[in-house]
């Protein structure tokens, strides 16, 4: 993969481009970076042009001055997309990503040819003031800002106590990647929950209503379960208007990862494919 930075003004923005043909612009959760795709790239980049960025905040990514929310995020993508002229591209996010991939297609309907959306999990306000997400923020979120803010032991034993949080999530998953994991959040450091706050800030109710383009709708099985956040995923899929609907089954939170092929084969059939 060619490694570029773009100068926007809420700092570089790291990006990465493999293959050729029709651009698919990759996006990625938190806290995460353009390494979620790592395993999928070369399944998606032989029969697409590839194009990876680190959201700003993330991966090689600056940190920017402020906390940025979705709609931030959403114009990071327009602005690289005017930088390498792509008028037009298939936008992909997961988690975090499908919520600023959401906006893309809301905000800028047309610089958005086809939409896949990876467990974009339902939120309106009640739902955000739900037990649920206080419970998510109380434990998930919190842990990672006490971790990164107090966490450094001369034992090394807060490498541990991350790993074993890591590990809750999907103890199948190899320790190679539980390291890949927590280099990501020392990289983003004091910004690694930001986007969690920009998420529960977003207006989904109203935002999702406004996508028209075709969207692929991706859920793995284990990751509905882990990320039940109150919001069943039916108030998801009801709400796009023109969708296919594909269920992973053993996806987990790191599911690109771990299982690279079961994840692009849709994807590849849904771009290949005219209409929904």
């Amino acid at each position: 993969m060619k490694r570029y930075f773009l100068d926007t003004p809420y700092g570089q923005i790291h990006y990465a481009v493999e293959g050729s043909g029709i651009p698919l612009i990759l996006l990625h959760m938190t806290a995460r970076s353009m390494d979620e795709y790592t395993e999928v790239i070369p399944i998606l980049a032989a029969k697409c042009q590839v194009i990876a960025m680190d959201t700003i905040g993330y991966g090689d990514s600056d940190k920017p001055s402020k906390q940025c929310c979705i709609e931030d995020y959403a114009k990071t993508v327009i602005m690289l997309m005017n930088e390498l002229g792509i008028e037009r591209s298939n936008v992909l996010g997961r988690h975090t990503g499908a919520f600023i991939a959401m906006e893309v297609a809301a905000g800028y309907p047309e610089r958005v040819d086809k939409l896949i959306l990876s467990e974009p999990h339902y939120h309106d306000e009640r739902m955000r003031r739900g037990e649920e997400v206080q419970a998510f923020f109380k434990t998930w979120v919190r842990f990672w800002q006490e971790w990164l803010r107090e966490g450094t032991k001369a034992d090394g034993s807060h490498f541990l106590e991350a790993w074993e949080k890591i590990r809750e999530h999907d103890p199948s998953m190899p320790p190679s990647l539980i390291n890949r994991i927590i280099l990501e959040h020392l990289k983003a450091g004091y910004t690694s929950t930001n986007a969690y706050y920009a998420v529960f800030s977003y207006p989904m109710e109203e935002r999702i209503s406004l996508i028209q383009c075709p969207t692929l709708l991706m859920w793995g099985t284990k990751d509905v379960i882990t990320f039940d956040l109150g919001g069943p995923i039916e108030k998801t899929n009801e709400r796009i208007k023109r969708k296919k609907i594909v269920y992973i089954e053993g996806g987990t939170f790191v599911l690109p990862n771990m299982m690279p092929k079961k994840f692009a084969e849709p994807i590849l059939e849904f771009l290949e494919k005219p209409g929904v």
